[in-house]
C-alpha cells in the first residue's frame, strides 16, 4: 500500500514537472485557439488564417449588435477546427458556428510542424488526447508525447531559455488561452488586421484557376459532418463560409456547393459575390489569400447584415451585460484608424493596376 502511494506521488510529480517545463520550452509565438472564460458570444468563426485576417467581430458588433469571435489558426484544416470547436464550447455555447471552407480540397493532411503552432497551447485534457490520436495525423508515440509535453521536443533548447521563461508559467500557470474580450492592435477578438496592398492581383481568378480537383484525403467531409452532428446535438446552427481568396475557383465552388446541398448544409461563397461586396482586387487584398483593412470592412459589414437577416440574434449594443463589448468597440475604432493611416501610406505613390 505504501509503495503504491509512493509510485502514485512519483507519477504526479513527473506529470507536473513535464507540464511546467512544457510551458517553459513551448513555442513562444504559438497561436492560441481557445478562449479563456468565454461568455456572451453569439457566433464563432472557426477556421484558418483567412478567417483570422478577413473577419472583424468588432465591425460585426458595431453594425448589428451581434457578438462574435474568430477562433482560428494558420493552416488549420477542418479536423483541427472540430477540436477547436469542442474546446471553445465548454464555457460558452454559441448560437451559430461559421466554418471556414478554405482547406476543404487540400491534397494532404496538415503537417505536424504547423499543428504545433495551434495545438501546443491547448489545455492538456481529453479533447487534446482525442485530437492527437486521430488516424490521419499518423503520429508515432514520440509525436503524440511531443504534443502533450512540448518539452520533449525542445529538450535541447536549455541554453536559449532565459530566467523570465521559468517565471512566466508560475505567474499564470493556467493561462492556456486568450481572454474573452481581449482587444489590442495585434489581435482584437481573434481578428488580426493588415494594412499592406497586394501588388499582383489575379483578375478573373475564379475562371482562370479552373482545373480538375486532385484527389484529397484530409478528413474534410468526415469532420464537417462531425461538426454538423455536434452542432445539432447542442442546438447550434452551422454555416459553411468561403472567404475571398484569389486561389479559389469555380470548379471548387461548384463541387462544394453540390456536396453541401446533398448533405443539407448551408454554404455561402463570397468569391462569387466580389462585385456585390464591392471588393477591389487591386486595393482590398493584402496577399492572394488575405484581405487588408479595406477589404475586411466590406466583408464584415456584409456578414453583419447576413447574420442579422438569417438568424434570430439580439442586438446587444447598449445592454449593460455587454458593456465590455461597447468599451472594446471604442478601442477598436482607434486601432482601425491607425491601420487606415498605414493603408493610405502604402497606397500613396502606388500605381494601381487597371
Amino acid at each position: 500500500m505504501k509503495n503504491g502511494f509512493k509510485i502514485l506521488l512519483y507519477f504526479i510529480f513527473v506529470f507536473i514537472s513535464l507540464t511546467y517545463l512544457s510551458k517553459v520550452y513551448c513555442i513562444k509565438n504559438a497561436e492560441s485557439v481557445s478562449i479563456k472564460n468565454a461568455k456572451n458570444i453569439d457566433t464563432y468563426f472557426v477556421g484558418s488564417s483567412g478567417f483570422v485576417k478577413d473577419i472583424s467581430p468588432m465591425i460585426i458588433y458595431d453594425n448589428s449588435g451581434i457578438t462574435s469571435y474568430v477562433v482560428g489558426a494558420s493552416w488549420a484544416q477542418i479536423p483541427l477546427n472540430y477540436y477547436m470547436i469542442k474546446e471553445n464550447t465548454k464555457s460558452n455555447m454559441p448560437k451559430l458556428i461559421v466554418l471556414d471552407m478554405e482547406s476543404f480540397f487540400d491534397e494532404k493532411i496538415e503537417e505536424n510542424d504547423h499543428l504545433h503552432y495551434a495545438v501546443d497551447k491547448l489545455p492538456l485534457n481529453f479533447n487534446k488526447i482525442e485530437f492527437i490520436n486521430y488516424d490521419l495525423w499518423d503520429m508515432n508515440l514520440f509525436d503524440k508525447l511531443s504534443f502533450l509535453f512540448p518539452v520533449i521536443r525542445f529538450h535541447d533548447k536549455w541554453n536559449t531559455i532565459k530566467l523570465d521563461d521559468y517565471i512566466r508559467p508560475l505567474a499564470d500557470f493556467k493561462n492556456n488561452s486568450v481572454k474573452n474580450g481581449s482587444c489590442t492592435k495585434n489581435n482584437c477578438y481573434g481578428n488580426i488586421l493588415l494594412s499592406g496592398i497586394l501588388s499582383d492581383a489575379k483578375v478573373n481568378y475564379m475562371q482562370n484557376n479552373n482545373r480538375v480537383i486532385k484527389e484529397y484525403n484530409n478528413g474534410s467531409k468526415e469532420y464537417t459532418l462531425k461538426i454538423k452532428e455536434f452542432c445539432d446535438k447542442n442546438n447550434i446552427k452551422l454555416l459553411l463560409l468561403m472567404p475571398p481568396h484569389q486561389l479559389w475557383s469555380n470548379t471548387k465552388y461548384e463541387e462544394l456547393s453540390k456536396w453541401a446541398y446533398e448533405e443539407n448544409l448551408d454554404y455561402v461563397d463570397l468569391n462569387i459575390m466580389i462585385d456585390e461586396l464591392d471588393i477591389d482586387l487591386n486595393l482590398d487584398f493584402y496577399d492572394s489569400g488575405h484581405l487588408n483593412i479595406n477589404g475586411v470592412i466590406k466583408v464584415s459589414k456584409y456578414l453583419s447584415e447576413y447574420l442579422k437577416n438569417n438568424y434570430n440574434f439580439e442586438d446587444h449594443r447598449g445592454d449593460s451585460e455587454y458593456d465590455s463589448w461597447d468599451k472594446d468597440l471604442n478601442k477598436y475604432k482607434v486601432i482601425e484608424s491607425d491601420y487606415f493611416k498605414a493603408y493610405d501610406n502604402n497606397l500613396k505613390g502606388r500605381k494601381v493596376q487597371k
